[in-house]
């Protein structure tokens, strides 16, 4: 069927390759810093750390 609709529209047949290409594209994220994550994929655990934030909303001009 979609070799059909290609003699129509003979650009689908590209948007299907792209489609079917990044479906499968890996994007590697750039590295940075460490972070204050610990991720154990084994014991299926993630120990996460916040910093306090001690503004109050009137401080960031919330209300």
């Amino acid at each position: 069927m979609t070799d059909f609709i290609s003699i129509f529209q003979p650009g689908m047949q590209y948007v299907r390759e792209q489609r079917d290409f990044d479906k499968v594209r890996v994007v590697e994220a750039p590295s940075g810093a460490p972070g204050t994550t610990s991720i154990d994929l084994d014991a299926g655990t993630a120990i996460v750390v916040a910093q306090r934030c001690d503004a109050t909303p009137e401080d960031a001009g919330g209300t």
